[in-house]
């Protein structure tokens, strides 16, 4: 059973980066730094990391913010932030905080990895717009 869920795991990762494989590049790019942010239907915490690595592999000095919609219209946000990146002031954990915090949810973790949920996608497209706005500031104070 561990087996199959794994691959079932494999094969819905593999399906979201067919989707969205041409399409990812960056939204915004300070300082060398590169922002990538993707949205996607029904995807858990964990597949999102996973795609964050893959997207990390593609674009090794970048910050990443991945938001799942759940069925209950419910958010899960994962941002990864590259150690240069880090480098240059720019915290997975502090950009995901503000991003969360547009949305009524909560969220925190590490520099280079932070995960956070929001009750509600209805504030999801206001907080993707304000997001480069977020990222420039948090480049600019690094």
């Amino acid at each position: 059973k561990k087996i199959l869920e794994r691959k079932n795991r494999e094969l819905q990762v593999k399906a979201a980066m067919s989707d969205i494989e041409e399409s990812i590049k960056p939204c915004a790019s300070v300082n060398g730094v590169d922002l990538i942010m993707e949205k996607f239907e029904n995807m858990n915490p964990d597949l999102l990391r996973q795609v964050g690595d893959r997207i990390k592999q593609k674009y090794p000095v970048a910050v990443i913010l991945l938001a799942g919609i759940g069925e209950e219209k419910h958010v899960t946000l994962t941002s990864m932030a590259s150690e240069e990146a880090v480098s240059k002031g720019i915290r997975a954990d502090e950009f995901l905080k503000e991003i969360a915090d547009l949305i009524g949810g909560r969220g925190g973790g590490r520099p280079t990895l932070a995960q956070g949920r929001a009750p509600d996608a209805g504030r999801l497209n206001e907080a993707i717009t304000k997001a480069p706005e977020i990222f420039a500031r948090l480049a600019a104070k690094g």
